[in-house]
C-alpha cells in the first residue's frame, strides 16, 4: 500500500514538473518572440529618427530576422499588432534586409517626413507605351533621382515583369496607374484618382501596396497645417502688408502641385515687399 503510495506520489509531483516546465518553455518562447519584436520596431524607430536629422534625401539598410507586414497603420512582427504613426510608403510585406528612403515631403510648406520601404528582392517595374516620349523621360527622371541602391530594385520597362507593375497609361489591367501630361501628373489606383501631385508622392504610389489609405492620412493632416498657416496670415495681415491673397489660397487648400507653386509665388512676393514671409 506504501509502494503504490510512494508511486501515485511520484507521478503526481512528476506531473506537476512536467506542467511547470512545459508552461516556462511556452512562456519563455512568447518572452523572446517579443523580446525579438522589440528589437526589430527599436531599431527601426532608431533608424527613422536618425534619418530626420538630415535635410536631405537619405538611405538606410536594417537586417529582418523575421518578416514584417506593413501597413498604413500598424508594423505587424510575429502576429503581434504595433501602431505605426509614421507615412511608410512599402509592400505589404519585408523580409530578409530592408532598405529605407527618407524624404521631407513639403507642398510647399513642410507637412511631414516620407519614408520608403523596400526589401532588395523586390523588383518595380515602371511600364510605358514606347511611342509616349513624355512618360519615358519622367521614368527616366524618376530613376536618375534614386540612390544607387533603390535603382536596382525599378525598372524602366515596355512590357510587365516579375514584381509590382505601375502603368505610366491608362491600362486596362488593376494596378496602379501614373498618367503625365504636359502640365500634370496624376496617380490612378482602384480607389481613387489623385490630380496634379509632385514627385514625392508618385514614389509613394510606386512603393507602397496602401497608398489610398497614407494619402487619406496625409491629406488630413496637410489641411490642419495649412489652417494652422490661414490663421498665421490674418494675424499677420496689415495696413503694409498684404496676407489677403495667401489667406485666399490656404482657405481653399488642396494637396496639389499648383496650388503648391501659387502659395510658393505668394509666400515669395511677401520677401520681395519686405514682408514676414509666411513659412
Amino acid at each position: 500500500m506504501k509502494a503504490q503510495f510512494n508511486w501515485i506520489f511520484i507521478l503526481v509531483a512528476g506531473a506537476i514538473l512536467l506542467i511547470f516546465f512545459v508552461s516556462f518553455a511556452f512562456k519563455y518562447k512568447a518572452l523572446q518572440e517579443e523580446k525579438l519584436n522589440i528589437e526589430i520596431l527599436v531599431n527601426l524607430d532608431r533608424s527613422l529618427t536618425n534619418l530626420q536629422s538630415s535635410p536631405f534625401t537619405t538611405i538606410d539598410e536594417i537586417k529582418l530576422p523575421v518578416e514584417l507586414e506593413v501597413s498604413c497603420n500598424n508594423l505587424i512582427v510575429n502576429d503581434k499588432k504595433y501602431v505605426n504613426n509614421n507615412f511608410l510608403f512599402s509592400p505589404n510585406k519585408l523580409k530578409n534586409k530592408m532598405l529605407i528612403l527618407y524624404k521631407q515631403f513639403s507642398m510647399p510648406f513642410k507637412i511631414t517626413e516620407f519614408y520608403y520601404l523596400i526589401s532588395p528582392d523586390k523588383k518595380f517595374f515602371l511600364v510605358y507605351n514606347p511611342g509616349n516620349s513624355l512618360a519615358e523621360q519622367y521614368i527616366d527622371n524618376l530613376i536618375k533621382d534614386l540612390p544607387e541602391k533603390f535603382k536596382a530594385n525599378v525598372v524602366k520597362a515596355t512590357n510587365a515583369g516579375n514584381g509590382k507593375n505601375i502603368y505610366f497609361y491608362n491600362a486596362n489591367v488593376n494596378a496602379t496607374k501614373i498618367i503625365v501630361m504636359q502640365n500634370k501628373v496624376n496617380i490612378i489606383t482602384s480607389l481613387n484618382t489623385y490630380e496634379d501631385v509632385n514627385e514625392e508622392l508618385i514614389y509613394a504610389a510606386v512603393f507602397s501596396d496602401n497608398f489610398d489609405c497614407n494619402y487619406n492620412k496625409l491629406n488630413k493632416k496637410a489641411n490642419n497645417i495649412a489652417k494652422l498657416y490661414y490663421e498665421k496670415a490674418v494675424l499677420l495681415q496689415n495696413s503694409r502688408c498684404s496676407y489677403v491673397a495667401m489667406a485666399n489660397e490656404l482657405n481653399n487648400f488642396k494637396l496639389t502641385q499648383t496650388k503648391s507653386t501659387s502659395i510658393e509665388t505668394i509666400n515669395e512676393g511677401l520677401s520681395f515687399q519686405d514682408c514676414p514671409t509666411l513659412y
